[in-house]
């Protein structure tokens, strides 16, 4: 369990923003946005109101990326423990993406679910944008993975029904999330997985092509043909999402990706296996049956179905969450309807 007395030493060296120079950090504008949220660190929590960047205090630094950086914060008034993340509105400006962000902010704030990390609301000053979002105690999946290197079947089963569930969410409300990897999932105090960065997701109706979207290593068939055949970026819809499902099982439980790795191999390599291969094919080639001949045979046709190459056979999200495998391992855990009676702030 997440103790308070853990966050408190992470803030014990929180410094005032606004107060450091207070002409990087004018009087905010405020978008105003209803939270859903289980406070992890008290009873008290984040009501729907219109902040600035005063409101909180900023402790030490838990993500640095390509378009910001994440802070721990506390909101002065409730004790809230929550992260910020600040992007400087001319690094968007500069790499084009200030639609993209719109589009994430949209996205995000539209979904309430136990297994997606939440965003509560966001603000801005003329120079900056803050968003404020969930505290995840125990960091990324990816992280995690590195350091056990696999994990066994039951864990992976576990994992897996609770991302399964945020991205049938996802799709109910016509969202792709189209990056779904390790690092985007983020660890809550009791280990719990949430789907986070929205970045890349996209509405869909129907079949969306020439964008960008995802890590190629966990790109669908139907985004590697329509590379090939027109040079152009992936075709792509809600069905991609389950064949990364699948990639991410794989993933966490051979410890490495079906299908190689860009960052080893060339691109042209990882997607003509993708389209060509079995899920299995590339493992035995190099491992042989290690690890293949332990797991279960729920386990085996679940990698199956998420592997279905025709998009138009591959089972859905919400078809795959009532899989066997997934049942097996989540006895007493249950989907539908649960999600309504978490607290709404």
């Amino acid at each position: 369990m997440l103790k308070n007395n853990h966050v408190d030493t992470e803030l014990d060296t929180i410094h005032d923003k606004s107060g450091r120079n207070s002409s990087i950090h004018p009087q905010c504008s405020c978008t105003r946005l209803t939270a859903s949220t289980h406070d992890i660190s008290s009873k008290s929590a984040i009501h729907s109101l219109w902040f600035t960047i005063d409101d909180f205090d900023i402790g030490g630094l838990v993500g640095d990326g390509a378009h910001g950086q994440v802070f721990l914060a506390r909101e002065r008034r409730t004790g809230f423990i929550c992260v910020l993340k600040c992007i400087p509105k001319v690094q968007l400006v500069g790499s084009g993406r200030e639609s993209m962000f719109k589009h994430e902010i949209e996205m995000h704030s539209h979904l309430r679910h136990p297994n997606i990390s939440c965003l509560y609301t966001w603000f801005t000053t003329s120079t900056m944008i803050y968003m404020v979002m969930e505290y995840c105690y125990n960091g990324d999946l990816y992280t995690h993975l590195m350091i056990n290197k696999r994990f066994d079947e039951k864990r992976v089963s576990e994992m897996l029904f609770e991302i399964t569930w945020a991205v049938r969410t996802c799709h109910d409300k016509h969202i792709a999330h189209l990056d779904i990897k390790p690092e985007n999932i983020l660890l809550d105090h009791n280990f719990s997985c949430k789907l986070a960065d929205f970045g890349l997701s996209a509405h869909i109706e129907g079949f969306n092509i020439n964008h960008m979207r995802g890590t190629y290593d966990y790109w669908s068939p139907e985004q590697c043909a329509y590379k090939y055949k027109t040079n152009k970026f992936g075709e792509f819809n809600q069905k991609s999402d389950v064949w990364t499902l699948g990639v991410l099982a794989f993933e966490l439980y051979f410890g490495v990706s079906p299908f190689g790795t860009t960052c080893e191999e060339s691109v042209e390599t990882v997607l003509s296996r993708i389209q060509n291969y079995t899920w299995c094919k590339y493992w035995v080639s190099k491992y042989g049956s290690l690890y293949i001949s332990d797991i279960s045979s729920e386990f085996k046709d679940f990698l199956d179905l998420c592997f279905t190459k025709d998009s138009g056979k591959r089972p859905t999200a919400s078809t795959l969450l009532y899989h066997p495998w997934l049942k097996l391992h989540n006895k007493g855990r249950y989907v539908d309807d649960v999600f309504i009676n978490q607290h709404r702030i």
